[in-house]
């Protein structure tokens, strides 16, 4: 069971006497927590794996059996398997066996930088053309030329998708670098991306100044 972007809930049937209980599995929109509720009563409470913790394991209380629910986070998607007597309800697999698939943990810059949307360009890369059309199109249209608005369109369009490049290249190097301050990485990705901004307005400034 899996819920995107950490918002569940998520449901097993898990063995309870004679019969069996509905076992809810809600990771809260907003928040850090992840609720365990029994046929709609809150048993338990957890916090939600991160990249750095990915597989988190939680003996759930008041079962003749043992229970245990894992918790589970690959690239901001929260999962959950359930372990009774040892084996996982869907497949009958080992514990053990699933604990050498677990993903493994990846520092802060790695979770926030090098996997946000902002950086993923398979999903993105037409955005940033996009947006370069738009800003070429009116920086052209603005010049009064139907030609001007084409060529700066294209021109604009094609680098600001270059730039964009650059910034993931620069942002996976940093990723090369565990042992830097993650606090720092993200921001010397970010002070990269803006720069052609500020240099813009630096320019600006001193032209309209003189």
């Amino acid at each position: 069971m899996s819920a995107r972007g950490s918002v569940g809930p998520l449901f097993w049937r898990v063995p309870k006497g004679d019969g069996t209980a509905l076992l809810e599995v809600e990771p809260a929109l907003f928040g850090r927590t992840v609720k365990v509720s029994e046929d709609r009563r809150e048993i338990a409470r957890f916090a939600k794996p991160t990249g750095q913790q990915p597989w988190v394991e939680h003996a759930l209380p008041g079962n003749e059996r043992s229970v245990v629910l894992v918790l589970v986070w690959d690239s901001s998607v929260i999962s959950s398997h359930l372990f009774v007597d040892g084996r996982n309800l869907r497949g009958g697999d080992t514990i053990e066996t699933w604990r050498s698939r677990a993903p493994k943990p990846i520092d802060r810059f790695e979770q926030n930088v090098l996997r946000s949307s902002a950086l993923n360009e398979d999903n993105d890369a037409w955005r940033f053309f996009a947006l370069g059309l738009v800003v070429g199109g009116v920086a052209g249209w603005a010049a009064g030329s139907i030609l001007i608005m084409v060529i700066v369109s294209a021109g604009a369009a094609l680098l600001v998708t270059g730039w964009t490049s650059l910034v993931r290249r620069f942002a996976v190097w940093l990723g090369t670098k565990p042992t830097w301050n993650d606090g720092l990485r993200a921001e010397a990705v970010f002070l990269f991306m803006i720069s052609p901004m500020v240099l813009l307005v630096a320019i600006g400034i001193i032209a309209t100044s003189h």
